[in-house]
């Protein structure tokens, strides 16, 4: 086997094609392409924008790393994802994981993710990575709201 020495030309074949959804109202990258090729989840996997600010741009910017080695941030979030996700009790659609976000350069970070079933476009599920502390407006959560708040307001004229 050859030696590699060049290595943002050994990470090259690891590029994806990203694009940037809203998946029940939550703006999120997806991220399905590099899931399937390199862990082979095969369910659409989608990250929030706030959690891939944080734990793929942010620490590849402290660090002075070029926009190559974003990716590697990348698969560290999802191999993390996945090892929690495979290790998670029977029938939970949600589990969380903290990743660590420094290397030996930089003080200790971590920061606390949620990898949770939700859903998708026609019927399907999505599995969404987005920060622990971030909002899941979802449409069950929203339809849930509407239903108080005609209650609410029906007890108000009740009485």
């Amino acid at each position: 086997m050859k030696p590699i020495n060049d290595f943002l030309a050994a990470i090259q074949p690891l590029k994806c094609n990203m694009k940037a959804v809203t998946l029940n109202g939550m703006d999120a990258i997806d991220i399905s392409e590099i899931a399937r090729n390199r862990y082979r989840l095969n369910v659409p996997v989608m990250i929030s924008q706030t959690a891939y600010q944080a734990c793929v741009l942010t620490p590849s910017k402290l660090h002075g790393e070029d926009d190559g080695k974003e990716i590697l941030w990348l698969l560290k979030v999802l191999a993390y994802a996945k090892y929690a996700v495979r290790h998670a009790k029977a029938k939970r659609t949600k589990v969380s994981f903290t990743v660590s976000l420094h290397d030996r350069k930089t003080a200790p970070a971590e920061e606390t993710l949620v990898a949770q079933i939700v859903p998708g476009e026609k019927d399907r599920i999505v599995l969404l990575i987005r920060k622990a502390d971030e909002n899941m407006a979802n449409g069950l959560w929203q339809l849930l709201k509407d239903v108080n708040s005609v209650q609410v307001k029906r007890l108000k004229e009740a009485s």
